[in-house]
């Protein structure tokens, strides 16, 4: 009996305890075809006995029935985590159907379109939100730590934006200071992000997002009480000139530390 033969009884034997699915079978090949590589690796090496490359070839596979195990554990998981997405999915397009059939309702008994569209965006914005805070169930459990900062800041910024046209639109009249969302949507970003860094033990990610922090509030202080006229350019210039400077005083403690260890 060939090589060839001898891999594949010995995959029949093994493979015909787990589920034939497709997924199964495409590692199935793989592993055949693993297989043949290492058996002509031995004879590449001047190994001539087949019984030998046969032995050497099925040894470097390690524990087969743990490895198909675990595979059939994580193909299971696969097909959970498939059969949640497809249900998150449908149960967002209903959703947002909903919100469209609301959103067509409302603008045509109220003839207010120019208002009512709000409800179309902020609930698409809703969903997405709502989906993220899902997602990063798993993202914790794993500790996913950078992804979970992207999904965070995603969040953040869809949640301001929200509010921001929910003002624009309700409260014409204060427009002029609406922009103040997005200065708070930014320091919002650099504080959830501080946490995640330090809970995930990302210290020096979580350090860089302080340093910013600290200056962007001061450029936001300056910035902002000018643009509201609650202070004076020409002399407040001092307060992002503050915050770079105890940005280089936490640099310098730190720097210090590490030298003191």
């Amino acid at each position: 009996m060939s090589l060839e033969q001898r891999f594949k009884n010995y995959l029949y034997e093994h493979f015909h305890f787990i589920k034939a699915t497709q997924y199964a079978l495409d590692y199935k090949e793989e592993v055949y075809s693993t297989l043949l590589d290492h058996a002509q690796s031995y004879k590449d090496a001047g190994e001539t006995d087949e019984d030998v490359i046969y032995e050497k070839s099925i040894s470097s596979l390690g524990d087969i029935k743990l490895t198909l195990t675990s595979f059939e554990k994580n193909s299971d998981d696969v097909k959970r985590v498939a059969i949640k997405a497809s249900k998150i999915t449908l149960i967002s397009v209903a959703v947002m159907f909903l919100i469209t059939v609301a959103y067509l309702v409302t603008s045509l008994v109220t003839k207010a379109w120019s208002k009512t569209w709000v409800m179309e965006v902020g609930g698409a914005f809703l969903i997405v939100i709502t989906n993220l805070i899902i997602g990063m169930i798993p993202l914790v459990k794993y500790k996913k730590y950078m992804l979970l900062r992207f999904s965070v800041g995603t969040i953040t910024t869809l949640l301001y934006i929200t509010v921001y046209l929910l003002l624009v639109v309700l409260v014409p009249e204060y427009i002029s200071r609406t922009w103040l969302i997005f200065f708070l949507m930014i320091l919002s970003w650099f504080i959830a992000d501080i946490i995640i860094c330090y809970t995930g033990g990302l210290k020096v990610w979580g350090f860089v997002s302080l340093l910013f922090l600290v200056l962007l509030l001061g450029v936001f202080l300056y910035v902002g009480l000018a643009l509201l006229g609650v202070i004076t350019w020409s002399i407040y210039w001092v307060l992002p000139v503050a915050a770079a400077a105890l940005d280089l005083l936490l640099i310098a403690i730190v720097v210090a530390l590490k030298h003191k260890k």
